[in-house]
């Protein structure tokens, strides 16, 4: 088997009967009955193993997915394979597969700047036929593209978003008369002020706004959130268009938090969990991150301020309706040298399904995929934060897909820095972005 040797396997060992051939949608029925069912379904089959790579440190997701899948389908046996931790690393393990036409791959997630690329080289299977076209009515609008190729099919599915969230202190917020979290931008920087005036006065020292500015991928993320809150538009027909004014206010708006004073002075360097320790220690207002940092924020062992953490949707720049962020999220998809693509594709059902997209949430706060989700009885009681991200699940917009997205984050995060740095103004910087992402989207 061709695997990168930062991959570390991981075997998932336990298989019964649950639900039979049922819809992946549907909830456990009685079990007698669908014993019977798996029963049926295993003789009729031979039996088959795929191999899954997956995304490690999930709280469990994937391994208790993948039982209740072979509780279903007990005829097939995965092996689960965890990637490395480093995002670069995991592209690096399926590529080296992949170059090689490998069958050692059967399914797999897929990070969301991906699938355009992968489909080009053809690496893909095509699943158009895993769901119907109502079925995948359920999923967020948003999201679905970046899963289709350049010919309009489907090859990569919405296992979960990742959109941003906004934390926020709750005792801070209510110690200084404001009735909840800010809005919009403009009122994030004026609450800000207030507070961190009044806790000066304390002897305090806090910032406003923390979150990961570090010239990378983070920081791609955020401009794009800023410019899509202001009104611009990434491109329409092939056509880049964020030079405009409203993509220059929103990168604006971030040189003028720096320039206020209104973010950590250390902010053009942090990483997600930089800013998260920041937030954690109580240094932090707002903190600007992926929901599942909630968990940590809230959680006594890793954050001086568990107690007084609240999470909502991030701010809007015109208005608190024009609240955009980028899709962080991860996708399924079927290696095209799969010997058993039929099996794989049940599983990129069964993983992409409604129970999956609970499984996620409750497991690791995965926002899901599914917007009937968060009217889950079981999210509104075990994940009350996250019913609340449903607003932010719908606004979600994916980054760009396209084979050569790594040249155009590039080409985001460097302007971003550089007009947040002061050594470009707004209009200038987007201006001459526009024209360089131009040139890689005429390609």
């Amino acid at each position: 088997m061709a695997l990168c040797a930062a991959a570390a396997i991981c075997l998932a060992g336990c298989s019964g009967q649950q639900e039979g051939a049922a819809d992946t949608n549907k909830k456990t029925e009685n079990a007698d009955e669908n014993s019977s069912a798996g029963d049926s379904q295993e003789q009729q089959h031979e039996p088959v193993t795929l191999h899954y790579y997956h995304n490690p440190a999930d709280g469990g997701a994937n391994e208790s997915m993948i039982e209740m899948f072979m509780e279903e389908y007990p005829w097939i046996t995965v092996e689960r394979v965890e990637y490395p931790s480093d995002t670069t690393q995991k592209k690096t393990v399926l590529s080296t597969v992949f170059q090689s036409q490998d069958d050692s791959i059967d399914v797999m997630q897929l990070d969301c700047t991906w699938p355009a690329e992968f489909t080009q080289a053809g690496w893909l299977a095509d699943l158009s036929d895993v769901y119907t076209e109502e079925e995948m009515a359920d999923f967020i609008s948003g999201i679905v593209d970046t899963g289709r190729g350049s010919d309009g099919n489907l090859y990569a599915l919405p296992v979960y978003i990742n959109t941003g969230a906004l934390l926020y202190r709750k005792d801070l917020l209510e110690k200084y008369g404001f009735s909840g979290p800010a809005k919009t931008y403009d009122e994030l920087i004026a609450q800000s002020k207030t507070v961190m005036e009044g806790e000066a006065k304390e002897g305090k020292r806090i910032a406003g706004y923390t979150s990961a500015w570090k010239e990378y991928e983070g920081l791609t993320c955020q401009a794009l959130g800023f410019m899509w809150s202001y009104g611009a538009e990434f491109e329409k027909d092939g056509i880049c268009t964020l030079n405009s004014p409203e993509a220059a206010k929103g990168l604006q708006t971030m040189r003028d938090m720096v320039e206020q004073g209104i973010t950590d002075p250390g902010i053009r360097g942090y990483k997600w969990t930089d800013s998260q320790a920041i937030f954690n220690n109580g240094g932090a207002l707002y903190m600007v991150d992926w929901p599942s940092a909630y968990n940590s924020a809230v959680n006594p062992e890793n954050s001086t301020v568990s107690d007084v953490v609240g999470m909502t949707v991030v701010p809007g720049g015109t208005s608190a309706e024009a609240s955009y962020s980028a899709n962080g999220g991860w996708y399924l998809g079927v290696s095209a040298f799969s010997s058993h693509p039929e099996e794989a594709k049940l599983l990129a059902r069964f993983a992409t399904g409604y129970e999956a997209n609970i499984n996620y949430a409750l497991k690791h706060s995965n926002l899901p995929a599914r917007i009937s989700c968060y009217d889950d009885e079981r999210i509104k009681t075990e994940q009350p934060q996250m019913a609340e991200m449903k607003e932010a699940a719908a606004t979600c917009k994916s980054r760009p897909a396209s084979p050569y997205y790594s040249e155009i984050s590039a080409e985001i995060f460097g302007t971003a820095a550089q007009i947040i740095d002061g050594n470009v103004d707004a209009q200038t910087g987007v201006s001459q972005m526009t024209e360089r992402i131009q040139d890689i989207l005429d390609r």
